[in-house]
């Protein structure tokens, strides 16, 4: 990356010298079409009555703007002139071998090739455009009294500024009529500090922070870089997560960010547009982190005093309720869109997006001079394991009696509710998390990647067998224990809570200004919106009523209270059975992620798909054991899931051990539960 902030700039202006008049900054000033700011004097920022003295004033001041404008397009009239006569006793010494006039090439050679030349007919336009300005506010002013346009404009100010505190303001940047907060974004691809070293990178950071105009970060001098403290979050497999903030916190108002570079492979994984917008969809709801800045290849979002959950913590009873209730006011919080539920479940889209480059990597990788000691990653032959998914399929959508009936069960989920996708808050002192119905806000889902539709038992086989992970193991972290699969007992007590929870219920006096987020919200803060509970578990209505004016329950309390047990019991029952019938989808649906994932060399696949075949270099290919140390085997967890994927087609019947075959049969990886 150059070392110029104008390269971090979406303004092509940025590269030009800026007038005295033209400021980025818009402090009190006027924002004309191209994102140009017209700089008030000092006259104009004495308050303003409305009174006479202020329209002469301001008359004097667009007389003298005119006259600025004036002589600045002659100057740039001139320069233009100059140039012209550059380039043509340039051409007529080249080609036409006429001796130029003493002086006249050199004098001319530096204004013809001057770096700013090219934006000369930008800045025509940007003079063209303050001119247009100028004439607006004379047409104004000579047709609206002064003080009505005083009043309007205190109107707007204040709209404005309202407009920022309920946000939350997490950037410096500019909010939309209707008050959604304008991401800034910016076409810069970040190096990792692996690639550029820690104090490049930490000036590239901070480069971009200013540029995307993150809340107190432009008042870190670009010279402080050195100053900037660095924290490597673990936890995320397709993205480098970073915490940053000042070491010397002169500034009160500089926050810790979060800093997200996207993985090298992650071009084939996600559409990030489509991720981003459903960041935005999530903050209208405050859920998870406040977007703060995009670039290229990454991201800023809010950073949280918070600490990411383990596998053990995610085993803990209290802790899985907990995750069970911030998981139902995710699904009851977001409607689907029409086009989300058009599409079906989202992890059988991503299944056909990623399958074809799979396909091709597999076809690498079953070649049998590439096999090495891991055998087939898919336990089989692609082929054969892509068929059976699609027998899979078939079934899965059997049991709902067809696609469209399954359809209608479908609700907005995570798809990825691993344990490093969960965090913590550090609440403390009185802080309204700490009231006990609000302990469960206290966590925080992160990482919404893979967020959209699907069924619920999805989101919950998925939850479920994050169970059996464990990321942070030194020696194999890509292996999954299956008999750490949670037991029946484990998982009904995760599911009841689910079905007993409510959203709305859930929102106390206590609890009004904590937010989906986990966050505490001023009180002046606009009220929640009005979210109602899904239809689909009815766990409100399995709610008894209460006979305020008895003394002791009657016995129609007690059929109720007996009749809202077996309810909740029913909804647990079917729960569970979905979560069991969609753990396959789950297994298949990261398996081919990991394919995907893993550092396949180009040269061998395309050999394979040109009818050629070739060796995979060592370490490079089907074994998945070379590369840095600290490398995730992508290959290995392909395999886990694999197989875990064949013991759940066994167990559901869906084939028989012969459909299956004896070398799978064998390293198939049944869960007991």
């Amino acid at each position: 990356m150059p070392g110029s902030n104008s390269s971090l700039s979406t303004n092509p202006r940025d590269t030009q010298s800026q007038k005295s008049y033209l400021i980025e900054d818009n402090a009190g000033g006027q924002e004309n079409q191209d994102g140009w700011h017209y700089a008030p004097t000092h006259e104009q920022h004495r308050p303003s009555t409305g009174g006479v003295p202020n329209r002469e004033q301001s008359a004097k001041l667009a007389e003298r703007v005119k006259e600025w404008l004036h002589s600045e397009k002659q100057r740039q009239e001139g320069r233009r002139e100059k140039k012209r006569s550059a380039k043509k006793a340039i051409y007529q010494a080249l080609h036409m071998h006429r001796p130029p006039v003493e002086g006249e090439l050199m004098d001319n050679l530096d204004i013809a090739s001057s770096p700013n030349s090219s934006g000369d007919e930008e800045t025509q336009n940007s003079l063209n455009q303050l001119e247009a300005i100028l004439s607006s506010i004379r047409v104004s002013s000579s047709t609206t009294p002064s003080c009505r346009q005083s009043a309007s404009g205190r109107r707007g100010s204040s709209g404005r500024s309202r407009a920022r505190s309920l946000m939350g303001n997490a950037s410096d940047t500019d909010y939309a009529s209707d008050g959604e907060p304008v991401v800034p974004a910016c076409e810069v691809h970040l190096k990792t500090v692996e690639e550029v070293g820690s104090d490049e990178f930490k000036r590239q950071v901070l480069m971009l922070a200013h540029t995307l105009k993150c809340k107190g970060w432009r008042k870190v001098p670009l010279d402080r870089f050195k100053d900037i403290s660095i924290e490597r979050i673990s936890g995320a497999l397709t993205n480098a997560v970073t915490g940053f903030s000042p070491e010397q916190k002169a500034e009160a108002s500089v926050q810790e960010l979060l800093l997200r570079i996207y993985g090298p492979q992650v071009s084939h994984l996600i559409d990030r547009e489509t991720e981003l917008s459903i960041l935005r969809r999530l903050a209208r709801k405050r859920i998870g982190p406040r977007l703060l800045g995009t670039f290229e290849n990454g991201r800023f979002e809010e950073f949280f005093n918070a600490r990411t959950l383990t596998k053990d913590d995610i085993r803990v009873p209290e802790t899985s309720r907990h995750i069970a209730k911030r998981l139902k006011e995710l699904h009851e919080g977001i409607e689907l869109e029409d086009r989300e539920r058009k599409m079906g479940p989202i992890s059988w889209c991503y299944w056909y997006k990623w399958a074809p480059r799979t396909k091709e990597i597999m076809a690498y990788l079953d070649a049998p001079e590439n096999l090495g000691k891991k055998g087939y990653i898919c336990g089989s032959p692609w082929e054969k394991f892509e068929a059976a998914v699609e027998k899979y399929k078939a079934w899965l959508y059997g049991r709902y009696g067809g696609e469209e009936n399954m359809k209608k069960q479908m609700i907005f989920a995570h798809n990825d509710a691993q344990y490093g996708n969960i965090m913590r808050l550090q609440a403390s002192g009185k802080s309204p998390l700490l009231i006990p119905s609000n302990e469960h806000r206290q966590l925080v889902v992160i990482d919404f990647e893979y967020a959209s539709a699907n069924a619920p038992g999805f989101e919950f086989a998925n939850h479920f067998c994050e169970w059996m992970s464990d990321y942070l193991d030194p020696t194999t972290p890509h292996f999954m224990h299956h008999t750490k699969f949670p037991t029946s007992q484990e998982q009904r007590n995760f599911l009841r809570a689910y079905v007993e929870h409510s959203l709305t219920s859930s929102f106390t006096a206590s609890s009004k200004n904590v937010s989906m987020s986990g966050t505490t919200e001023p009180t002046t803060s606009s009220p929640s919106p009005v979210l109602r509970p899904s239809n689909r578990s009815s766990s409100s209505s399995l709610m008894p009523t209460f006979m305020l004016d008895a003394r002791t329950p009657g016995a129609s309390y007690k059929e109720e209270e007996a009749t809202r047990q077996r309810g909740v019991d029913e909804e647990v029952d079917r729960l569970e059975g979905e979560a069991k019938a969609w753990r396959a989808a789950s297994h298949a649906m990261w398996c081919a992620w990991a394919i995907v994932q893993a550092k396949i060399p180009e040269a061998g696949i395309e050999a394979v798909i040109n009818g050629r075949v070739e060796k995979a270099d060592e370490g490079k290919g089907g074994d998945g054991d070379g590369g840095e140390e600290d490398e995730f085997d992508y290959l290995g967890y392909a395999q886990q899931r694999a197989l875990l994927f064949w013991g759940d087609m066994l167990t559901l019947g869906i084939l028989t051990p012969e459909e299956v075959g004896r070398e799978v049969v064998e390293k198939a990886k049944v869960v007991a539960w």
